[in-house]
């Protein structure tokens, strides 16, 4: 064999392994994987909650690990590979809607309780950062402190009587200039 025959050979044969590798690349990139797909937590029947009270959850994997999801309102840590352990706050407001909460300060990622018996603005219960001191009415509605947005939220669904949150699609909340004021930034 000449050596043009050879280098032919050797060039088709390189090209032919990029093509191959190209595709593999191509068909990881596009095929679906189980990370991929939502996860929706049963949170409970609508009666578990009451109207104009606010329960939080800590969802457990079956085998008993924390629930973890990718999140807006958490400030990550390196070695978290992007990922946070959920809490949910679940809202039920006076008129019967339901609202599933990220149970951090979008700020500060503080975990964010609610206080039924604090007392702001003529009113009892209120989400208030521990850290920082951002308050948010039960709809999740930045009203007070250093946060500029108002509380991320999780889709919810309701589907025979069955609270259901979506903990893949977290929402960042609307966000408010800094310059203290409650007008939103409109997009």
């Amino acid at each position: 064999m000449s050596a043009r025959v050879a280098r032919r050979v050797l060039v088709a044969i390189g090209l032919c392994a990029m093509l191959v590798v190209a595709a593999v690349v191509l068909v990881a990139f596009i095929w679906p994987d189980g990370r991929m797909r939502s996860r929706e937590l049963d949170v409970g029947a609508v009666e578990d909650f009451a109207p104009g009270t606010v329960t939080s959850i800590a969802p457990t994997e079956d085998d008993g690990s924390p629930v973890t999801a990718r999140l807006p309102a958490v400030l990550m840590n390196p070695q978290s590979q992007g990922e946070a352990i959920v809490r949910i706050n679940i809202a039920r407001l006076a008129d019967g809607t339901v609202l599933a909460f990220v149970g951090r300060d979008p700020r500060n990622g503080c975990a964010l309780p609610w206080r039924p018996l604090f007392r702001f603005e003529q009113r009892e219960g209120w989400f208030r950062d521990p850290c920082h001191g951002s308050t948010y009415d039960i709809e999740g509605r930045r009203v007070f402190g250093p946060s500029f947005r108002d509380l991320d939220q999780f889709p919810v669904r309701v589907d025979g009587g069955r609270v259901r949150v979506n903990i893949d699609e977290a929402i960042a909340g609307r966000t408010y200039r800094r310059d203290g004021s409650q007008t939103p930034i409109v997009p």
